[in-house]
């Protein structure tokens, strides 16, 4: 074999440097070509890298959903990608971003995953993304995403821009629900203001003749979907939790193709919230007189609220701040168990959202704080804000006792026990005794739970009771039995006090031990007939001390032509 020589061995050299030359050139031209190919804003999932460069590199999280499990934790993955970008192409997508369910983005805004947390409940899966929203690198406020898929199929979702400073780009939202930009609507209008008793359904309207530009809320009908949604709803945030409507800073979402839009402003001191349910079946039969009567009485529109953390009602008087426009958290939870009383799927769907909201809003005491101040506690009883009130939370507990008897869900009746407990040890501390050793428990106490005696009203004291023998029923627990005995026997004790010479009932047992202030219309009325029924089922038997008070409250509103009910 001929030996190599000095020339040889260059050129084999050569040849070798030129080879490995050319294999790098041609996986730059492969990795261009891929990276030509993406679709711009949209994340590559099938590798991770970070490049080195002088150029501008941003960031964006993709989250990836995985199959949620009964049994096992539900597992989130969160991959950071960093795009490379230049002058000549089109910014990297700094936006939220989640496959087949959102996107949110809007002008020189950057989201950060702060939290993505998984629910399985019983009859629904709730998740719940919340982002910082940051504007040219300066933190501008909280968005949060908030959706329930029931086991029905239909789904609810609530969207919120907490606004920390006013900036000049909105947060634009795409929903990816199976819409289609063709349908009919209808909309309850307040031609008198906030007056859900003179509101009046309008339509139904086309949207290719009529587009839906009015802020109410609409209910929408087509042959592909169904939906209930509510305008683009933006508040003033007061102290004490309390929201001023903003209705002239309303606006509405669009609703296309396979998705709808919602514009949120980002304004200091704002919240602006957009939810609704989606399903493809009709959700509100407006035909059905009971339907229709639920629906414009519980209009979450002008006259009540719906927020994500709950029911909102317009402040009293007493409150502050206060006004027509100002709206409180109602933790009673009124109209879902109206809701829950109603046959249809959107009335299912928010009295399932409503009940898993009252959960998670109970506090570790298992009660449900009024956040506003009150002003007559404060002149009366030094109680100020963030207060026990034993008729908004009672009526929170029976509202969760009803879900369980109608849903099934264990979660309902443990958080009504929570709060039973909390009532056992109020009532047993909080109270003036009568003649026979009776509870006249107190309507109210402060949010240290100080021992600071209040009035005693007939309704509060009577749902107590009701409550009570409704927890004992479903949970045999032999303390519920005796305290709502002892709230009864403080009832008979008492029932010759209670009327008026006029046969209307004294509305509260003051602390000076006289009787005072005007009762209901027929609130407490309404109470004490309940009262007879849970007499009958348990004992056999109704009261005659409480039929004795029946019947002087209905001798009263018969003279004077008001409603028995």
């Amino acid at each position: 074999m001929r030996q190599l020589n000095s020339n040889d061995k260059l050129f084999a050299f050569l040849t070798v440097i030129t080879v490995i030359f050319m294999i790098a050139l041609f996986r730059v031209q492969v990795d261009v070509a891929y990276n030509e190919m993406a679709v711009p804003g949209e994340p590559q999932t099938s590798q991770t890298q970070t490049e080195t460069t002088q150029q501008t590199t941003t960031s964006y999280i993709v989250t990836t959903k995985q199959p949620v499990s009964e049994t096992a934790p539900v597992q989130t993955t969160e991959t950071t990608i960093n795009t490379s970008t230049s002058e000549t192409e089109a910014p990297a997508f700094t936006g939220a971003w989640v496959k087949n369910l959102f996107k949110a983005y809007g002008k020189d805004l950057t989201l950060t995953l702060n939290a993505e947390t998984h629910n399985q409940y019983t009859i629904a899966t709730n998740t719940r993304y919340e982002y910082t929203v940051y504007h040219r690198e300066k933190e501008a406020g909280l968005f949060i995403l908030d959706l329930y898929e029931l086991n029905s199929g239909d789904i609810y979702y609530c969207m919120r821009m907490d606004s920390f400073r006013t900036i000049p780009s909105a947060l634009n939202v795409e929903l990816y629900l199976e819409t289609d930009s063709t349908y009919e609507y209808r909309y309850f209008s307040y031609p008198k203001g906030r007056d859900n008793m003179t509101s009046v359904l309008e339509g139904p309207f086309h949207s290719e003749e009529t587009p839906y530009e009015s802020p109410y809320k609409i209910y929408i009908e087509s042959p592909v979907f169904s939906m209930v949604a509510s305008s683009v709803n933006a508040y003033e945030k007061l102290e004490h939790g309390i929201l001023r409507d903003l209705t002239d800073k309303s606006s509405v979402i669009q609703i296309h193709k396979d998705y709808i839009t919602a514009e949120l402003p980002i304004k200091k001191g704002r919240l602006t919230e957009q939810w609704g349910v989606f399903s493809k079946e009709q959700l509100v039969d407006f035909s059905n007189e009971n339907t229709y009567s639920v629906a414009k009485i519980a209009d979450y529109s002008r006259f009540r609220k719906w927020s994500m953390d709950g029911q909102y009602y317009i402040t009293p008087s007493s409150y502050t701040p206060s006004g027509n426009d100002c709206f409180y958290k109602n933790t009673a939870h009124h109209v879902g168990e109206v809701f829950l009383r109603t046959q249809g799927r959107y009335f299912d769907a928010m009295s399932i959202v409503a009940l898993y909201t009252a959960i998670s809003d109970q506090t570790q005491d298992g009660i449900w704080p009024t956040e506003p101040e009150s002003n007559w506690l404060r002149e009366d009883y030094g109680i100020y804000e963030s207060f026990y009130d034993t008729r908004f939370n009672t009526d929170a507990g029976l509202f969760l006792i009803r879900g369980w008897r109608k849903w099934k869900d264990p979660a309902f009746l443990a958080s009504a026990r929570a709060y039973g407990d909390y009532l056992v040890d109020f009532a047993m501390t909080h109270h003036f005794e009568t003649e026979n050793g009776g509870f006249l428990v107190w309507d109210y106490t402060d949010k240290d739970f100080a021992l600071l005696p209040t009035h005693v009203s007939l309704n509060h004291l009577v749902t107590e009771m009701n409550f009570l023998y409704e927890l004992y029923i479903d949970t045999d627990e032999p303390v519920y039995m005796l305290i709502a005995d002892k709230i009864k026997l403080a009832v008979r004790d008492t029932y010759q006090d209670w009327p008026k010479p006029n046969k209307d009932l004294w509305y509260a047992y003051m602390k000076d031990g006289s009787y005072g202030r005007d009762d209901y219309v027929n609130l407490t009325l309404k109470d004490l007939k309940y009262s007879q029924q849970l007499f009958l089922k348990l004992h056999g038997e109704t009261d005659p001390r409480f039929a004795y008070l029946i019947q002087s409250k209905e001798s009263y509103l018969k003279a004077h032509n008001l409603p028995l009910y």
